[in-house]
């Protein structure tokens, strides 16, 4: 309940999800480079490429959800 107190707070839960938000934008810019990099078939690097958005678009979906649900008191 302690960290579940500490988020609760404005100035903190504002902090967080700003972090978890660039952490998950800057991992994704990493893993696109890999795909880049690593990828060569078109096909597969558009798939894979599409995944990646897809995936961080619902893990900082999902962020923001939840943080503001433990900041709200919801």
């Amino acid at each position: 309940f302690t960290v579940y107190n500490w988020l609760a707070r404005p100035w903190n839960s504002l902090l967080m999800l700003l972090f978890t938000l660039t952490t998950l934008y800057h991992t994704k810019l990493g893993v696109r480079v890999i795909i880049e990099d690593y990828v060569h078939h078109k096909a597969f690097k558009t798939f894979w490429m599409t995944m990646l958005s897809l995936a961080f678009t619902g893990l900082m979906a999902a962020a923001v959800f939840f943080i503001a649900r433990i900041a709200f008191g919801v």
